[in-house]
């Protein structure tokens, strides 16, 4: 990938800039897919990301998504973590960066993707996030989304950490979710939707 040449993924979804072609249900999918197996090389690697969320996923011209800005926990030696809509429970309240809080961040970068770029927590305030998580909350099923991929997202929100799936499931479902899309030929297509369905990836909280 030349230098210069990638951009945040939701730039794929913006269906007012010619450059990119529509994406459809199967290239989301792929998108995910493709950030799975990028963060199955960092454990792989023994690498916690620390701060995964979807603007921190860049895509080249090929639409190949790259996983950016990891390395993140190693950085952070305040246990004082600020509160954040990606982060897991264990690591807003007690500091604990590990490969099943970035399981918890790509469940919600999953989510990102399935509601188009929409902000995770919508309904919430960023201090109420935590304890509504505590009460069992969870983010509902993003529309046009399958229920087999807001199945894993779910996993991935379990509260214990032990409890979630792994990141070489995630990628073993994602990978044979895909190939039932492409099979199935019921795609999404995101050129048909209205613009004002699609938004840019939070940058902030």
């Amino acid at each position: 990938m030349k230098r210069g040449q990638a951009q945040p993924t939701y730039m794929a979804y913006n269906t007012t800039k010619p450059q990119r072609a529509p994406v459809d249900e199967v290239g989301l999918i792929n998108f995910a897919l493709q950030i799975a197996k990028g963060m199955q090389f960092l454990a792989s690697e023994k690498i916690i990301h620390g701060a995964l969320c979807a603007h921190n996923v860049l895509l080249d011209e090929q639409n190949m998504c790259k996983v950016s800005d990891y390395g993140m926990a190693q950085t952070m030696f305040d246990k004082r973590i600020r509160p954040s809509r990606w982060n897991s429970p264990e690591t807003t309240l007690d500091g604990v960066f590990s490969s099943e809080a970035d399981v918890w961040s790509f469940g919600i970068v999953l989510w990102e993707i399935m509601s188009l770029g929409g902000r995770p927590y919508p309904d919430l305030e960023l201090d109420d996030i935590g304890k509504e998580i505590a009460n069992g909350y969870k983010m509902p099923r993003p529309p046009h989304c399958k229920n087999e991929l807001y199945t894993i997202m779910s996993r991935c929100w379990e509260r214990d950490g032990r409890n979630r799936l792994s990141i070489d499931g995630i990628v073993t479902n994602l990978d044979q979710i895909l190939v039932q899309t492409q099979d199935s030929l019921n795609y999404l297509l995101l050129s048909d939707l209205d613009n004002d369905t699609y938004h840019a990836y939070s940058t902030v909280d």
